[in-house]
């Protein structure tokens, strides 16, 4: 009876589980030969007994494959190349409907899971107990729940890879799954160990990406590609570096199971962005996703993250305006790392990012650094971006993808450009615009279109048309305005005196017409109203009193200045001038402006003023020291200069007198038969003209202008034997002749502003006015300023000629750089012992070059950015203490002197862009403490020497460290790059392209360290033309 029992009970158990055998539903274990038994395989890479436990049917525990028992989270990703490769090795069948965090069919309980997926579990349940096998692996108890899953994912059957997940199923599924995804076999105490570090990485378990740490086992359905983070190249997971001052950026996002190669995913991504243009060799954007996709020395970037797309633009930006070609950055951080460089974009050079890490601004300082192209489109993927500064370059487009960003402040002066992009109109963001000195033309942009426009620099352009009045009924914030130096006409809108904030207006050198409205003078902010060169007429309205009261009501201190010179005015003075509190300037001089009438008591009166310049045939302004005649008086004679040239040497025909201010010791001798005078001052003044002579008796010169102020103005009352009374003049004429005598104060000169003297003396020795917006000329009387050793008048706006009487100074430092002086230079420099560096670039000399061989103690010469001409003088071999000599931007021809090898103190050689010829010498190579050898854009021949080697070595044998660049670009150079070349010690920059090199790239060379940051003394940038000599095996090579 039992027997047949058992056989009842394995007929029934036979007919119940065949059908679901055959459905897939249950394994007997019978081995996996059969088609159906494959199918159903899953990608067998990481499974434990978690899985397992939940299968009733299993009659072994399946170990984990080679490379992830051990391994801690961070080792996870370095696993996943190996695991890969073994399955190709053991053929490992994947089915059609495996993918990535599927957990949908009977395979989805056996698919790899993250193992931060079960701490999230273990965080969320303190109670929830693991127990250990045999082999170490880790069962979790919870074997209810797992079963839980297995029956929801058979549930909802078999989905194929062209379906996507309903919102229901993918939330409800992946959340049960990822939350006892199955975890490597580790020790338990590194589990316990590490449970606790990545508890809060473990919300990430319910995020569509992977983590860094999951290991990837499927294969994406195509069109999920794109969502899905990039693959790195390298398995190790590595940050994103930190940066300063903003806050660390966010992790590179985990490899997925992409297995396209990461230059596609790069290439597919970009494409949305840049379009065509980025599948076109050579175009920037090409070059930057080549940079982003192959080149990067910070390694494979994760395509989803929002900094990988800034990265990217500003790799176009370089590319788009001549990277490569690009000059230092003057007025950027120093220890910033240069463009595409491994460091985060953010400590790049020029580039200012918010804490988040992204891009803020792009500086580049004042000065240019040499930028030409266009502005990339992609400049619109900074969606931080606020403030973009980049002028004194050779910019030729904006593109409108500008408008994209939150822009602040566009800055472009002096530039290119042609066009003003209009996608800005309607941008309420935009406060400052400047756009001068481009190559603007037609009618004025639609400014009023940019409503919140605070500044407008919009000069020396070739605008044409009116003025717009709606400037002044919309742009209700505006507060400076410029548009001088074009080509307007009209009048001007009545509609600008609305803006009541409005400081500075500025019409100069146009073509405008009309009357001047009470509106536009009477504006109570605008401390500035100048449309000089215009041909407005009309009369001044008497409302001009108001014009910026408001800071005289509010006890706020602020320079008035009226400019209507050289217009077509006419009328009297309004008294009403008088009004305006702390005048510092009226200019009303010009053929045309016919004022008449007598000069208002009133304005005579203006303690503040301290120029007034009219022609004096129409109205005499003498009753005020402001009083600058212009029009009316002739040109000296030829007698009146030579007598004026005599005055600087101390001798004065016309009066006899002789002055001596050695020492400061002054004594004035007057004929006996001239009549003294009992005039205040009178012994001042003439001691005074004993020094500038008829010059002085001009009333519209600084010397008169500097004597009255002392006999009249000056509240210290020097007396004509005070030894330091001619100091305190001869800066008071300084100051007049510069337009700085605001300056001028009752204090110790020495205390006045760029005045510098001896603590025991109290004679002067240095002035240092550099970059104070000075204009005029230097005056000889500075030559009085006996024990002056520093000059620094750099970076203004001098014009005239550097006086001869400088060289009766003690003079030893002599910087004049970035202004507007002329030849010739000062002869009576020559054979000063005392004189040791002159700095006179970016100025306006012509003609030959200074004698500097008659200047013995020379150690800097900076000259560029002129026009001199003639060839290198030999004879400055001698010149043996001369370390920088800097003549590049110059027109000289001829060769480089041999004598120039003598040179054994000589750290910065820099000649480029002229016109030499001839072979380099080939000692000048190895001039032993030589660190700048700048050759570039000129006609030179012949070859590399080998005593390149030797260039700069003294500063190791003297313990320093010290970069070396060598720019020999564009010239006429051939044969091999020498070995000698990789041996230069410290070498930071060869720029060798635009020559004729041949051969191969010296292995020296190719073995050099590459430049990692932005401190380091490595190999940063290494140029060729790569069709000659291939550069390639360097990572600093630049193929130009």
């Amino acid at each position: 009876r039992l027997e047949c029992c058992l056989v009842v009970l394995i007929v029934v158990a036979a007919a119940v589980m065949a059908p679901l055998y055959f459905l897939g539903v249950v394994d007997f274990g019978f081995g996996s030969s059969g088609e159906h038994q494959q199918q159903q395989q899953p990608i067998d890479m990481d499974s434990s007994p978690i899985t397992n436990t939940g299968d009733s049917n299993s009659g072994t525990k399946q170990k984990p494959p080679p490379g992830l028992k051990g391994t801690s989270q961070n080792d996870v990703s370095d696993a996943t190349s190996e695991l890969k490769q073994q399955q190709d090795d053991d053929q490992i069948v994947t089915t059609e409907n495996t993918d990535v965090g599927d957990t949908k069919g009977p395979n989805a309980s056996n698919s790899e899971e993250s193992p931060k997926a079960e701490r999230t579990e273990a965080a969320d349940d303190d109670k929830n107990t693991k127990e250990t096998t045999e082999d170490g692996t880790m069962v979790n108890a919870k074997d209810t729940a797992v079963q839980e899953v297995k029956d929801d994912a058979k549930d909802n059957g078999i989905s194929s890879p062209e379906e996507e997940p309903s919102a229901t199923d993918g939330t409800e599924t992946q959340g049960a799954v990822e939350t006892f995804k199955e975890e490597p076999p580790v020790a338990e105490e590194e589990d316990v160990a590490e449970e606790e570090n990545t508890e809060e990485d473990a919300g990430a378990g319910d995020d569509t990406e992977s983590s860094p740490q999951e290991v990837d086992v499927g294969t994406a359905p195509e069109e999920d590609a794109e969502s899905l983070p990039a693959e790195t190249s390298e398995p190790t997971f590595v940050p994103e570096p930190t940066y300063e001052p903003t806050a660390a950026p966010e992790p590179t996002a985990a490899p997925t199971a992409d297995p396209r190669p990461h230059d596609v995913k790069v290439f597919e991504v970009l494409d949305k962005v840049s379009g065509p243009d980025l599948h076109v060799d050579g175009t920037p954007q090409n070059k930057a996703a080549k940079f982003m996709a192959l080149t990067d020395p910070s390694g494979p970037r994760d395509i989803s993250s929002p900094l990988f797309l800034q990265r990217y633009a500003l790799a176009t930006l370089y590319y788009s305006t001549a990277g490569d070609e690009w000059m230092p950055c003057l007025g950027c951080n120093p220890n910033a790392r240069p463009f595409l460089s491994e460091a985060h974009e953010c400590l790049w050079v020029g580039v200012m990012c918010l804490g988040t890490g992204k891009v803020v601004a792009i500086d580049f300082g004042k000065d240019g650094i040499g930028m030409s192209g266009p502005l990339p489109d992609e400049i619109g993927l900074f969606d931080s971006l606020m403030r973009l500064s980049l002028p004194n370059n050779k910019i030729t487009t904006i593109p409108s993808s500008i408008a994209d960003t939150p822009i602040v402040e566009l800055e472009i002066s002096n530039n290119e450009i042609n066009s003003f992009p209009t996608s800005l109109y309607g941008k309420r963001t935009l406060e400052k615009l400047e756009i001068d000195r481009n190559n603007f033309e037609g009618p004025l942009p639609d400014f009023a279109a940019i409503p919140k426009l605070e500044h407008i620099q919009a000069q020396y352009n070739s605008f044409t048309g009116t003025i717009p009045p709606s400037i002044g009924t919309r742009l209700s914030k505006l507060r400076s305005l410029d548009l001088s130096f074009n080509s307007l006409t009209g009048g001007i809108p009545t509609e600008l005196g609305r803006l009541e904030r409005l400081v500075r207006l500025d019409l100069d050198n146009n073509s405008i017409t009309g009357n001047i409205s009470p509106e536009i003078v009477s504006m109570h902010r605008l401390i500035t109203l100048s449309a000089s060169n215009n041909m407005l007429t009309g009369t001044l309205p008497p409302e001009i009193g108001g014009l910026a009261s408001y800071w005289a009501r509010n006890g706020l201190l602020r320079d008035k200045i009226i400019r209507l010179d050289n217009n077509k005015l006419s009328g009297e003075l309004p008294m009403e001038l008088s009004d305006i509190q702390d005048l510092v300037e009226i200019s009303l001089h010009g053929p045309e402006n016919r004022f008449d009438g007598p000069m208002p008591q009133s304005i005579c009166d203006i303690v503040t003023l301290s120029i007034f310049s009219v022609d004096c045939s129409v109205i005499d302004c003498s009753c005020t020291v402001a009083c600058q005649c212009i029009g009316d008086y002739t040109p000296l004679t030829a007698e009146e200069a030579t007598d004026e040239a005599a005055a600087v040497d101390g001798v004065n025909a016309d009066n006899n007198a002789s002055a001596d201010v050695q020492n400061a010791d002054v004594t004035v001798t007057v004929e006996e038969e001239e009549e003294e005078t009992t005039e205040v001052g009178s012994d001042i003044m003439a001691v005074l003209k004993g020094i500038s002579g008829k010059s002085m008796e001009r009333e519209s010169s600084p010397a008169y202008k500097a004597a009255q102020w002392i006999v009249l103005f000056d509240p210290s009352q020097r007396t004509e034997d005070d030894p330091r009374l001619i100091q305190r003049y001869c800066l008071a004429t300084l100051f007049y002749a510069t337009g700085v005598h605001r300056y001028l104060t009752e204090a110790d000169e020495c205390s006045w502003n760029g005045v510098i003297c001896d603590e025991n003396t109290r004679m002067v020795t240095g002035i240092n006015l550099q970059g104070q917006k000075l204009q005029g000329s230097i005056p000889t009387e500075i030559g009085y300023l006996r024990y002056l050793k520093i000059l620094d008048l750099s970076n203004n706006n001098i014009g005239g000629i550097i006086p001869n009487s400088l060289g009766q100074t003690e003079i030893e430092i002599l910087l004049l750089s970035n202004n507007s002086l002329r030849s010739p230079f000062p002869e009576s420099l020559y054979n000063k012992e005392s004189i040791q560096q002159i700095f006179i670039d970016r100025n306006l000399f012509t003609g030959g070059q200074p004698k500097w061989v008659l200047m013995p103690n020379l150690t800097h010469i900076s000259a560029f950015g002129n026009n001199f001409v003639g060839s290198l003088d030999p004879k400055m071999g001698s010149l043996t203490d001369l370390r920088v000599f800097l003549l590049s931007s110059n027109q000289i021809t001829g060769s480089i002197p041999e004598e120039y090898t003598n040179l054994v103190n000589l750290e910065k050689f820099e000649v480029s862009e002229n016109m030499l010829s001839g072979e380099i010498p080939a000692a000048l190579f190895g001039l032993p403490r030589l660190t700048f050898l700048s050759l570039a854009n000129n006609h030179l021949t012949g070859k590399i020497g080998r005593l390149v080697r030797n260039m700069g070595s003294d500063w190791s044998k003297e313990g320093e460290r010290q970069r070396k660049y060598v720019r020999l670009e564009n010239n006429y150079l051939e044969g091999r790059i020498p070995d000698d070349l990789g041996q230069v010690e410290d070498l930071y920059l060869a720029t060798l392209h635009g020559n004729s090199f041949q051969g191969k790239m010296p292995e020296t060379v190719c073995e050099l360290e590459v430049a990692t940051t932005g401190f380091s003394f490595a190999l940063y940038k290494f140029t060729s033309d790569c069709d000659n000599v291939d550069c390639s095996c360097s990572k600093a090579c630049q193929c130009l």
